[in-house]
């Protein structure tokens, strides 16, 4: 039987992971999120932390379903627009990655080129984003359960 070959996503080539070839499907706390910038910003103050975090989550799954739908519709001037609403967020939760292609997606679509790659583009945004709210939660329900 073949092996199959998995095409590596724009990301990928963006940010290539030291564990290449392995299966890093569900990264959790400390993979992905820096909150060194948001512990900054609160005083290291825990209700704010968590009202943020809570803030980002409650915000990112809607936010992901206008992005898709602005790309379905190649609706390219909406698409920069929701995109950036992401942007604070990603600096809260301090992923780089996020910012690139934010950043990305921003550039493409205010500049109608390289629109072929802004489907592929959100899909790495958003697999991205979805890793993220994971860690997300499991770092708000630890929060949660230290002030318990």
């Amino acid at each position: 039987m073949a092996k199959a070959h998995r095409k590596n996503t724009i990301s990928e080539q963006l940010f290539p992971s030291p564990n290449a070839g392995q299966d890093t499907t569900l990264k959790t706390k400390g993979n992905f999120v820096n909150l060194k910038y948001l512990q900054e910003v609160g005083c290291n103050n825990a209700e704010f932390i968590t009202e943020m975090i809570t803030l980002v989550l409650q915000q990112t799954p809607e936010n992901i379903k206008t992005l898709y739908y602005h790309t379905e519709n190649q609706d390219w001037v909406n698409l920069k627009k929701s995109v950036h609403k992401m942007r604070s967020a990603a600096t809260l939760v301090g992923v780089e990655e996020l910012h690139t292609l934010i950043n990305l997606v921003e550039t493409y679509s205010a500049r109608q080129v390289h629109l072929e790659l802004l489907p592929i583009l959100t899909n790495d945004l958003v697999r991205i984003w979805h890793k993220v709210l994971i860690e997300l939660t499991e770092i708000l329900n630890d929060l949660k359960s230290d002030n318990t």
